[in-house]
């Protein structure tokens, strides 16, 4: 795609993308208004109209060179984000030269250049995206025909989605995180999420056990009280009542999709899910889980998702479920980094183009002191993140971790 840019600056225009509401039991929700790129959206767009007479054209001496501030850029984008634009600037070293040639080969990247400014500017086109890890270059030219002068690399790493995309889900579960030890801490991935999705940070545990984690992983599990599913403690999964079947055996068994579940804590696998709701599974400890969910997820064997972490629990009984407690924060801040990677890794898989996403944050229980179980705020108050390319953006008041379960299914098209 050839443009000859005169010298005043091309005006580039934002595509806005409009809100997809979805909050928590609605986070998987379709909707019309969605913006969606074409199928060929990674091929290069049609020529630009020809830019209108600007007088006579000064030839540029082919001895010009160009010069730019900055070669390599890294864009981070998912569907409802602003779209990036970058200035940057761009120097010619003969002053006979009032014009440039830009090349793009990605129809997502656009540019133009404003030489008597010195600047060149590089903006996205949110409906030529397709998600993934993606790179496209601009070339320039000081006049058609002639060798690139210089060259700026744009990597990015997009979600977005598109109609007829196939819904997949991650739920990353961290084992007692105090919703205001969340807001203490410095976890910028996770804060991202809460930024591209729905969330809350006075959303409640299941209301009919006490804080421990059976009956809080099972209510996830399967979105109903402990009244119903009848695990009220750390242990007694024999008598869990199966009427109540996980999202991820729904999923398996109702909807034929593969489904994952790498757990620190044993019971999860042993013990709340059916025998057969997961078709692959992983053990071990956090780092250990977080590097078998990434293989498992740059795979993309899985269709539907679930890892627990446990190190922000194991550092409550430690050392204390306390916001001034620097170790307790430092557990979420590593945490964090495990998030990180499971989004990282969802962009590389080999069908993600053709993927819509709901990524789901979840906590079993609060705490307070070293321990847990008790029906006070500090144990049952936790926070709640759905995100993703479908669900509205939004800080709101209230949810349940029982939401989960309704908000997995939703996106997976259950009636």
């Amino acid at each position: 795609m050839r443009v000859i840019v005169p010298m005043a600056l091309t005006m580039l225009l934002a595509c806005p993308n409009p809100d997809t509401p979805a909050p928590f039991a609605d986070a998987g929700a379709h909707t019309d208004a969605a913006e969606a790129p074409p199928a060929d959206a990674g091929a290069d767009a049609p020529d630009a109209d020809p830019v209108a007479d600007s007088g006579p054209i000064i030839q540029c001496p082919e001895s010009a060179t160009v010069s730019v501030s900055t070669t390599e850029l890294a864009w981070d984008w998912w569907l409802g984000d602003e779209a990036p634009q970058v200035i940057i600037g761009v120097t010619i070293s003969d002053s006979k030269c009032d014009r440039l040639e830009l090349e793009s080969d990605a129809a997502w990247l656009r540019a133009g250049a404003d030489l008597a400014a010195g600047s060149l500017a590089l903006q996205l086109v949110p409906e030529q995206v397709v998600s993934g890890l993606l790179m496209a270059q601009l070339r320039i030219r000081t006049a058609p025909g002639r060798p690139v002068a210089a060259q700026v690399t744009v990597r990015l790493s997009a979600l977005t989605r598109r109609p007829g995309d196939q819904p997949r889900v991650l739920v990353i579960g961290m084992d007692g995180v105090r919703a205001d030890a969340l807001r203490l801490a410095q976890t910028p991935r996770i804060d991202a999420l809460a930024r591209r999705g729905t969330n809350s940070f006075t959303a409640s545990t299941q209301l009919s056990a006490a804080t421990y984690s059976g009956p809080g992983w099972s209510s996830i599990m399967t979105g109903v009280e402990s009244s119903k599913h009848r695990i009220t403690g750390n242990g007694g999964y024999d008598r869990f009542d199966r009427d109540y079947p996980s999202f991820l055996k729904r999923a398996r068994s109702a909807l034929n999709l593969n489904t994952a579940a790498a757990c620190n804590w044993a019971p999860i696998i042993d013990g709340i899910l059916e025998d057969d709701a997961a078709s692959w599974t992983a053990r071990g400890d956090d780092d250990a889980v977080t590097a078998a969910m990434v293989e498992h997820l740059i795979s993309g064997e899985g269709q539907v998702h679930f890892i627990h972490l446990d190190d922000v629990d194991h550092a409550g009984h430690s050392t204390g479920f306390a916001t001034y407690n620097a170790d307790y924060l430092s557990a979420i801040e590593g945490n964090d980094r495990h998030v990180g990677a499971l989004i990282a890794a969802i962009l590389q898989r080999p069908a993600i183009a053709e993927e819509d996403w709901l990524i789901l944050w979840a906590t079993d229980h609060g705490g307070i002191g070293r321990g847990h179980g008790g029906r006070d705020v500090n144990n049952r108050r936790i926070p709640l993140i759905a995100a993703g390319p479908a669900t509205l953006r939004q800080s709101r008041e209230g949810g349940n971790h029982l939401d989960v379960h309704p908000t997995v299914m939703q996106h997976l098209g259950w009636a």
